[in-house]
């Protein structure tokens, strides 16, 4: 009897397990829509805000940011609440609570700011805007990561394409062109009394999503705080690559891949396991941050204008940090770095940014390695192969390139900088020469040689595995390398051989599309080619034509010589050569 009676209350007990199941299953899905439902109206309310520009409606639309930002995040706290293990959801979860936590932080900081002496010390002194946008950022930021690249949605949506590898990686950067070029024409992304036109906005935004740093007009004065937020998100995010950063956000958030999103993925990082996988994609995310973050800080200190207020000078260091890393070359002054050309802490913190992120991540993260090692005092091994070619490459290529530009114009565009900074700035163009596009002297009045070297370091680029352009500093060490295997400087040459053959054509359209009446045109479309962003300051007199001929440009400098070289190397694979004997990676 007793035996029966157990029995029943453990049916009992299943059957209540059962529906307290189905009804937290519901519970969940009803907080899950009320969520989404809130995420699109601050979405909509978000793009109206910078949509319609400053106007009568703005608090009003920062309210309804606001409110339906505290929606979201208290519909999110009570989740765990309507799951039967709430401690193992939270785990999960874990990326949507640590952001849930840095905006109430960020808030509640704000906040309390704004009743201490200072904050009113600061509205005395009409310096108080920065720290009262604060919130309003801290919210808005959180809307944009939460609607884009955390929402599962569009995670499966570009994950999970039935596409191969080269061709997402074309879709993929092609969506993200023709979303900031929507956002870029926004009135709201151009500052008062300007317009901007569908080629300016798609150029600006080819241009910072392939991290090339051309314009046609200028990033400071032209854009808005909007408009500049935007150009710095399509860099960050054409520097990283969006499969990336949208497969570590969706791993991060404990969200499980499909078969598809984790073949995709593996395609994209050359990985195949997911431990493989997980690294290839945490390692540039952290990377990036710690390296940014580290610039960022390093700038902030060092640009000390009395007549900007802190938040200008955050502003500043951020972009400049972050478009340095990523070889982008966009910069929010008229005159790029030309009035830190004798300022040597300056060049050399933008300078390390732009190695750093040129080197490639793989080899940033030997470097690391060892020094970790070393620091530990134990034994660092060996760096590999293409840590070695890449970084006595670009040792190379900064000395021998440097050294040519000073030796060639030392009495021509470097005679404005002072006599006993010459030579740094020679070294400083000759780094930025390898796709990262800064200046700090005119290039208008280049001699042919100098020109003709710019070109060439244009071409060549940085190394593979980096956000940087060009054919890639490995391919030509391949090349040059008599042990490297002949298959391997087959697809060297390849190549080597692809990025020329585009300047050339690239340079003949835009002969064809000006009539041959504009001098230097080879000259951009090798910075085109390269993603450099050098210029000689023709860009923005060039026709519509032209132009878009520069963003064609752009766009296979960018992903040309990956693809290129990715399906060689598939075919290599396809034929039984193992990865192992490839001790460089190409394009």
């Amino acid at each position: 009897m007793s035996r029966r009676n157990a029995s029943a209350r453990r049916r009992r007990g299943g059957r209540l397990d059962e529906g307290f199941e189905a009804r937290a299953g519901r519970a969940e899905k009803r907080l899950t829509l009320g969520m989404a439902a809130a995420a699109v109206m601050a979405l909509g309310a978000l793009l109206a805000d910078y949509g319609s520009g400053p106007g009568p409606l703005r608090p009003l639309w920062r309210e309804v940011e606001t409110g339906c930002a505290f929606i979201f995040v208290l519909l999110q706290c009570a989740k765990p609440a309507t799951v039967p293990r709430p401690f193992a959801y939270l785990k999960e979860h874990r990326l949507d609570y640590v952001l849930i936590a840095i905006l109430l932080f960020g808030v509640a900081g704000a906040s309390a700011l704004r009743q201490s002496p200072e904050f009113r010390y600061l509205i005395g002194h009409g310096a108080h805007e920065p720290l009262e946008a604060l919130p309003v950022l801290a919210i808005q930021g959180y809307l944009v990561f939460l609607v884009v690249l955390k929402s599962p949605w569009f995670q499966r949506a570009l994950l999970a394409l039935p596409l191969g590898a080269a061709t997402a990686l074309w879709t993929s950067f092609a969506a993200l062109i023709g979303a900031g070029t929507i956002l870029l024409r926004l009135p709201g992304a151009a500052a008062p009394g300007r317009s901007t036109t569908w080629v300016q906005a798609l150029f600006t935004a080819t241009s910072a999503a392939c991290v090339t740093g051309l314009t046609t007009v200028d990033t400071g004065t032209h854009w808005s705080g909007f408009g500049q937020a935007v150009i710095l998100g399509l860099i960050q995010l054409g520097g990283l690559g969006l499969l990336t950063l949208t497969g570590s956000v969706a791993l991060l958030a404990g969200r499980a891949l499909s078969e598809r999103e984790h073949t995709g993925l593996a395609e994209i990082s050359e990985a195949d396991a997911l431990p493989q996988v997980r690294s290839a994609l945490f390692r540039p995310l952290l990377l990036t941050v710690l390296i940014e973050a580290a610039g960022a800080a390093l700038l902030f200190l060092v640009w000390r204008d009395p007549d900007q207020g802190i938040g200008r000078r955050i502003w500043l260091a951020i972009f400049h940090a972050v478009s340095a890393f990523c070889n982008a070359g966009f910069s929010l002054h008229a005159d790029g770095l030309a009035r830190h050309m004798d300022d040597a802490a300056t060049l050399l913190i933008i300078g390390a940014l732009v190695v750093a992120g040129g080197i490639g991540f793989g080899v940033a993260w030997d470097l690391c390695g060892a020094a970790a090692r070393r620091g530990a005092r134990r034994r660092s091994g060996p760096l590999s192969p293409q840590a070695k070619a890449a970084l006595r490459a670009t040792a190379v290529l900064i000395v021998a390139g440097g050294l040519g530009l000073w030796a060639i114009e030392r009495g021509g565009v470097f005679s404005a900088a002072p006599r006993g900074t010459r030579l740094m700035n020679a070294l400083f163009l000759s780094i930025s020469s390898r796709t990262a596009g800064f200046q700090t002297v005119d290039l208008a009045g280049l001699t042919l040689p100098a020109s003709a070297l710019l070109v060439l370091l244009m071409l060549i680029g940085g190394a593979p595995g980096s956000t940087a352009g060009g054919i890639k500093t490995t391919t030509l060490w391949t090349l040059l390398d008599r042990r490297s295997p002949p298959w391997l400087r087959l697809r060297a040459l390849v190549v080597a051989l692809a990025l020329p053959a585009a300047f050339i054509a690239s340079g003949l359209l835009l002969r064809w599309t000006t009539g041959g009446a504009v001098h230097g045109t080879w000259f951009e479309s090798a910075s085109a080619v390269g993603t450099v962003g050098l210029s000689r300051g023709i860009t923005p007199g060039l026709p519509a034509a032209a132009q878009i001929v520069l963003v064609a440009t752009m766009l296979f400098g960018r992903l040309g010589p990956f693809v290129i070289a990715f399906s060689l190397r598939r075919r290599s694979r396809r034929a039984g050569v193992p990865v192992e004997q490839e001790p460089y990676l190409i394009g």
